[in-house]
């Protein structure tokens, strides 16, 4: 029983201490419309620990947080997906039935603080 209560600890420490996962992620627009600035670069950065996604659009200076739902292969926010396994990014169109998604990739940034 004691060692079953120590792995626990360790595995549900460990998850709820993972530092944020930061990216920056670019969609291939399927049917780009004016004015949708989903084709621009995103930064998006992941806390699975607080369940929440940050994203923001540096090209027009907007800035969105919100929850998240965080499985072992994808994370979900909003109209947008990107897989855990390959980083392969996604939006569905929710007003547009039967459109394909747009679809594109994130990559990893390594972020370099002073302090």
């Amino acid at each position: 029983m004691y060692r079953f209560a120590i792995i626990a600890f360790a595995l549900f420490s460990s998850a709820a201490e993972a530092a944020p996962v930061y990216l920056t992620c670019h969609l291939n627009l399927t049917n780009p419309v004016p004015g949708d600035h989903g084709g621009e670069p995103m930064n998006v950065t992941l806390n699975e620990s607080e369940g929440t996604v940050t994203y923001e659009f540096p090209g027009i200076g907007r800035t969105f947080t919100g929850p998240a739902a965080f499985t072992a292969e994808k994370v979900k926010f909003g109209a947008f997906t990107i897989d855990r396994r390959d980083l392969s990014f996604a939006r569905s169109d929710a007003l547009s039935e039967g459109a394909p998604p747009d679809r594109g990739t994130c990559a990893i940034v390594q972020v370099k603080r002073a302090f």
